[in-house]
């Protein structure tokens, strides 16, 4: 029942911004004959970064440098809430469940590690280390107002054809984030 509208507005204000992301051309919410909700793009030229090993280093870096400016963009547009964007499609706004950037970051925390406890993936002390990194940098999760993240912003998610940016796609993961949220994700 998940419905494409976040994407359809998050490409709808991007664009807006002259971020190079593809156009809807169709948008469905929930399309009878296949009982789900449907979302036509136009395509994206050319070829992901992961896909583009022929690229000389000025290209690359050419490429990157305008994907960041994109992604600057995208990370401007404001959300209402910190987490998975609302896919229930009854609105067409950019919106989350969490109030804060702790609530969504830490809101299963005790659950995954009492999992990770019982499945014996870490040990005791393992998870009280991750209990005290918790605490010790508990002031990172201070972020302020929410803003669109990507959500999986890496080099499958550019665009280039012959050495030029093109685009950036995939907006499948987006979230209500922190402003850092994206390019901490394209590090790791």
């Amino acid at each position: 029942d998940a419905s494409f509208a976040p994407e359809v507005v998050s490409h709808g204000l991007a664009r807006k911004l002259g971020v190079k992301v593809p156009e809807v051309i169709w948008y469905e919410h929930r399309y009878e004959p296949l009982h789900r909700s449907v979302m036509v793009i136009t395509e994206a030229p050319g070829y992901p970064l992961s896909e583009s090993q022929h690229l000389s280093r000025a290209e690359l870096d050419a490429v990157l440098s305008e994907a960041g400016k994109d992604l600057a963009c995208i990370n401007s547009i404001p959300v209402e809430g910190f987490g998975w964007l609302d896919r229930d499609g009854s609105n067409m706004t950019l919106r989350a469940p969490e109030l804060n950037y702790r609530a969504f970051a830490l809101g299963q925390r005790d659950a995954d590690l009492t999992f990770l406890a019982a499945c014996e993936t870490l040990s005791c002390a393992e998870i009280e280390r991750l209990r005290q990194t918790i605490i010790w940098y508990d002031h990172w999760l201070e972020s302020g107002g929410a803003v669109l993240a990507h959500g999986d912003f890496d080099v499958t998610a550019i665009y280039q054809r012959e050495g030029r940016y093109t685009g950036i796609i995939d907006f499948g993961e987006a979230r209500g984030a922190p402003r850092w949220y994206d390019l901490a994700h394209y590090h790791m």
